[in-house]
């Protein structure tokens, strides 16, 4: 898991091309996102997307837990401060779903151990080694969760 904030990603960027593509199309259109319907935005086809979320957030008792094999997330609330729990995946038994390619993740039932607070302005990158339960907290949350094919 790697945290930061949008206007400092020039480290980041330099560990993979597309963290590049990806956060100057964020800063490019962040005054615009918090007015875009829902929607995939794709800009490198089958590589690189982004998914513009409406989600009703939840307790830390209800959210799943996530994991992928194929792609990086980076987590990106526009609206409000989203709450992200973590795992890393040596620690998962027992998924209540078993993996599905075409949403490229398995699911668990498991409170993390550990939480980060993201705030507006902020990002969170998950690795496919991060064991994650996303959109935790109250009311609705406008979010960008951006989707990087990792090299095979």
């Amino acid at each position: 898991m790697i945290t930061g904030e949008l206007n400092d990603t020039s480290l980041i960027e330099k560990l993979n091309p597309k963290f590049a593509i990806a956060f100057n199309w964020i800063r490019e259109n962040l005054s615009a996102i918090p007015e875009m319907e829902p929607q995939k935005i794709v800009l490198i086809p089958n590589d690189l997307y982004i998914n513009i979320e409406e989600i009703h957030l939840k307790e830390r008792t209800e959210q799943l837990l996530e994991i992928h094999k194929k792609f990086i997330d980076i987590h990106v609330p526009i609206s409000a401060t989203e709450l992200i729990g973590w795992v890393p995946s040596n620690k998962l038994q027992n998924p209540v779903s078993p993996y599905n390619d075409d949403l490229d993740r398995t699911l668990y039932y498991i409170i993390p151990s550990s939480f980060v607070a993201i705030n507006t302005g902020c990002f969170c990158i998950m690795l496919p080694s991060d064991g994650h339960s996303p959109n935790i907290g109250t009311g609705i949350l406008k979010k960008l969760c951006v989707k990087i094919r990792i090299e095979d």
